[in-house]
């Protein structure tokens, strides 16, 4: 697969910034991602264990190697 193919067709997401509150972009973004079965997607939230049933993150392991 192609450097291309993989930016725009990643296996893995983390989503920073995921939360439950309706109408929010962390959110309306979490559930497009979460209807594609291919794909596996980490939701990071600070402040929540789960996020929408997902099991959630408090960091994102990108940010660490900062």
């Amino acid at each position: 697969m192609s450097y291309i193919q993989v930016m725009f067709n990643p296996a893995t997401i983390a989503l920073i910034g995921s939360t439950e509150k309706r109408g929010a972009v962390g959110r309306t973004i979490l559930e497009n991602l979460l209807r594609s079965k291919e794909r596996k997607i980490f939701p990071v939230n600070p402040l929540r264990q789960m996020v929408l049933d997902v099991k959630s993150y408090p960091v994102s392991q990108a940010s660490l190697s900062m």
